[in-house]
């Protein structure tokens, strides 16, 4: 994986393909490599860039990661890519956190990304918009600060994908999970408490897709249509028999809506010059 330092952060992603850029953020706990089915379906059209947030994957770091800070620090890698080449930037896919920071991204520079994709995400995922079920576990989590040991737990029990999704998905779930530190995991979801962004989603300008599953139990069917409700002309597409993980549930129903939602980009426009910052450099 390539590294660049920008907004005092050294920054790992995955940089794939060649063509319109697409910025594929990943869920709280995750990593870049839960793109990794997506990302070889949209590489043969696309420039597919997918970074691991601050304290995640292989970017280290902690101090608050708000989704609105976590949104600065993807601004900072986007500008330092000369993803904004044009005055035209990166479209922007982010699930569940991800989603979270794609809005904010969507708000703080309506003009820079010219697509957005909400995937399993929400405006807001305080104590009376979570499900009843993901709320204890999150104050649980804050109360004891057992990160890891609870959401394999909730893992393995199926809380967070379908009943039908194989042991693979699990394990790599698990796998991502486990390699957060505690005090990161603790960090972001005191930041997710907190978010609201209800009041602006009427702000966003962007063309948006809106994708649940449908069993989702963390930010499912209802966090869906209020983001779709709200979002001017937003397309609600919601998958059955899929929980919180469309892209390793379903990852070829996902891959086919991301690629007829992209689509429109890869046709107006010319692809994008994969020229390297000199600041980055190979992990």
């Amino acid at each position: 994986m390539p590294t660049l330092d920008a907004g005092g952060v050294r920054h790992h992603y995955q940089d794939r393909g060649e063509g319109p850029p697409v910025l594929l953020l990943h869920c709280w706990t995750g990593n870049h490599s839960l793109w990794a089915d997506p990302v070889e379906g949209l590489a043969g059209r696309f420039r597919c860039i997918a970074p691991d947030f601050r304290g995640h994957g292989q970017t280290a770091g902690g101090g608050e990661l708000s989704p609105r800070a976590l949104a600065s620090d993807v601004l900072a890698l986007a500008d330092a890519l000369g993803l904004h080449a044009g005055g035209v930037g990166p479209a922007l896919v982010g699930h569940s956190l991800g989603g979270m920071v794609a809005l904010e991204l969507a708000l703080a520079r309506p003009e820079a990304f010219p697509r957005l994709a909400l995937i399993s995400s929400s405006a807001c995922l305080g104590q009376l918009a979570l499900s009843r079920h993901a709320a204890r576990v999150a104050d649980r989590l804050l109360a004891t600060g057992r990160v890891p040991a609870f959401l394999k737990g909730w893992v393995v029990s199926l809380g967070l994908v379908h009943p039908s999704a194989p042991t693979e998905v699990r394990r790599r779930i698990r796998e991502a999970i486990l390699a957060v530190p505690d005090p990161v995991a603790r960090s972001c979801l005191r930041g997710l408490r907190h978010l609201d962004l209800r009041g602006r989603l009427s702000e966003v300008r962007a063309p948006t897709l809106v994708v649940v599953g449908r069993q989702d139990l963390c930010a499912g069917p209802r966090h869906s249509r209020l983001l779709a409700a709200g979002i001017s002309g937003a397309r609600l597409e919601v998958l059955e028999a899929c929980g919180h993980f469309p892209m390793l549930e379903r990852p070829e129903a996902l891959l086919r809506l991301l690629a007829d939602f992209l689509g429109p980009l890869a046709r107006t426009r010319r692809p994008s010059q994969r020229k390297r910052p000199p600041s980055a450099r190979r992990a």
